[in-house]
């Protein structure tokens, strides 16, 4: 996950770079000025609060604009448009339209001048609005209100650039929503008030026993009845415990770094990647491992026969699905796409988040873990030769030339399908193996002292167990931070910043209140009942 935050954020920066400031300028200003806004929204709180409406309504709408080759201003947008490896669809435009305000913009009209603005749908060969399925009444506010808005849009776009389009009503807003309690709410609450109150009687429980038992390290110790360890399985206290502490065995020393990758991953992830398909992707590939693993320890004789199947498997399947695809050999961060949340993306549904396709990732993981489970109890021995140092050194500036290549799939689009194509997409994609496998094995067996210090922080290690949890927890905070607003927002640099740290912050709080809810109780019950099948 950090290489391909980082990844995206690299090539996006080159790609833009590039674009403003090379010899291949990205447009002349003021040619991109004289195309229409991209966005352009109403105050929403004007639009219930300025006008007195019998409906008040605040709809957001997507725009194509219609061609019109004896337009030189549609010609400039039609072929800025078709470089969309590196730009927005200048053709496709997002409104937000009050409807009293749309309303009164009309009034004085003329009936045929109404009819000259409205615009018929024509076609449109690229994804340009979200299914009305997706929101409240989204089919009926279009029915009603589309004509209207169809007109609205056009009168300005006809007004200021001459230009016309066919607009649709993607979702409608009223100034109050009445939320009706289903079973699925009900069902939560429920569910709440139980976890609330085992809670309070675990932690109440556990309490008791340690003012009978009078020990000072009570909460921290394993408790011996297996019926006692069930019924504080809930404590408040005990879990928290279990949350900051810190073992000293030399597993736990050599690999504590992990909870720091964990949380800096989650950091870039708020950053680049709302992009909550990972954790489903993780659990399959998790469940796919333990099978693979298990097998390994059950036939050891076929150890060899079953990585190497494995990252056939790894190598085979992400190239097929590229060629017959025919999809380019790089994952394409395009900001049209970006637009719709990669909904629209075949190469983000069907390459990029797919089990399959991010196998051999993990596979190297797997791997890396045998390495050092059979390296555990010889430390000084052969892992700290001078060239695995060396390797470990060049990882960084290496990893950075790899990312770089990619960016000659954003400057050409190659003819598909291509079988160099796809022998690029895995065989760059799992380079990342080997690149990650040197780099953690260089920080298990302390290559950079410094390095490893600041990564074992004990700071980290609640933070890195947190982050599943606050993975669960992001995407609505993610809604809550970047869309909960009512006005356009700029986002700069310190936007960015400080908004992916507010998400950050709030995530980890929601994850912490997860973890002693639910988490690390449903983790001891689980100890307790393989205890009972061991016992």
């Amino acid at each position: 996950m950090v290489r391909k935050c980082v990844t995206s954020a690299i090539i996006t920066c080159f790609v833009l770079a590039k674009c403003v400031g090379s010899s291949d300028p990205f447009i002349d200003l003021n040619h991109y000025l004289r195309m229409p806004k991209l966005f352009a929204y109403d105050d929403y709180d004007e639009c219930f609060n300025g006008y007195s409406s019998l409906d008040p309504m605040y709809c957001v709408v997507r725009s194509v604009i219609k061609p019109n080759n004896r337009s030189d201003l549609w010609n400039l947008i039609e072929n800025f448009s078709n470089d969309t490896y590196r730009h927005f669809r200048h053709n496709h435009l997002d409104r937000g339209i009050c409807l009293e305000r749309c309303r009164r913009m009309l009034v004085g009209l003329q009936n045929d001048t109404l009819q000259q603005l409205y615009v018929d749908k024509f076609q449109i060969d690229f994804a340009y609005i979200m299914e009305p399925a997706a929101f409240e009444n989204g089919a009926e506010d279009r029915s009603t209100y589309g004509q209207l808005i169809n007109v609205c849009v056009n009168h300005e776009l006809n007004r200021s650039h001459n230009l016309s389009a066919y607009s649709e009503i993607e979702y409608c807003t009223r100034p109050e929503r009445h939320i009706n309690l289903d079973l699925l709410d009900l069902s939560f609450i429920a569910v709440s008030l139980l976890l609330i109150f085992l809670v309070m009687a675990s932690s109440w429980f556990d309490r008791q026993l340690n003012l009978r038992q009078h020990e000072a390290d009570h909460y921290r110790k394993n408790l011996a009845c297996s019926k006692t360890m069930l019924l504080t399985a809930f404590s408040l206290k005990r879990n928290w415990h279990r949350l900051t502490g810190q073992s000293r065995d030399q597993l736990n020393e050599d690999l504590r770094f992990f909870q720091t990758i964990r949380f800096l991953t989650f950091c870039l992830v708020v950053m680049m990647h709302p992009a909550s398909w990972y954790l489903a992707t993780d659990f399959q590939l998790f469940t796919l491992g333990m099978i693979l693993v298990v097998a390994v320890v059950k036939y050891p004789r076929l150890k060899l026969k079953l990585y190497s199947l494995a990252a056939a498997v790894s190598i085979i399947l992400p190239a097929l699905v590229i060629y017959f695809g025919e999809f380019d050999g790089t994952f394409i961060v395009r900001l049209q796409d970006q637009r719709f949340y990669y909904w629209y993306d075949r190469m983000y549904r069907e390459v990029y988040i797919p089990t399959h396709t991010n196998m051999g990732c993990y596979l190297g993981g797997i791997i890396l873990g045998a390495i050092y489970y059979s390296q555990r109890k010889n430390h000084a021995v052969g892992n700290r030769a001078w060239y695995l140092q060396l390797l470990w050194y060049t990882v960084v500036p290496v990893g950075f030339l790899t990312m770089m290549s990619n960016v000659i799939f954003y400057q050409n689009n190659f003819e598909k399908p291509s079988l160099w194509m796809a022998l690029f997409y895995p065989a760059m994609k799992n380079s990342w193996v080997l690149l990650g496998a040197i780099s953690l094995y260089g920080m298990i067996y302390e290559y950079n002292k410094l390095v490893k210090d600041f990564l074992s922080s004990s700071f980290f290690v609640p933070l890195g167990r947190l982050s599943y949890c606050a993975y669960v927890c992001h995407m609505a905070l993610l809604k809550l931070v970047f869309f909960g607003t009512r006005e356009t927002r700029y986002f700069g640099q310190m936007a960015l910043i400080s908004s992916t740290i507010m998400v950050v912050i709030l995530s980890y709080a929601f994850a912490l209140i997860l973890a002693l809810l639910l988490e690390l109780p449903v983790t001891a019950i689980q100890k307790y009942l393989f205890a009972g099948k061991l016992g």
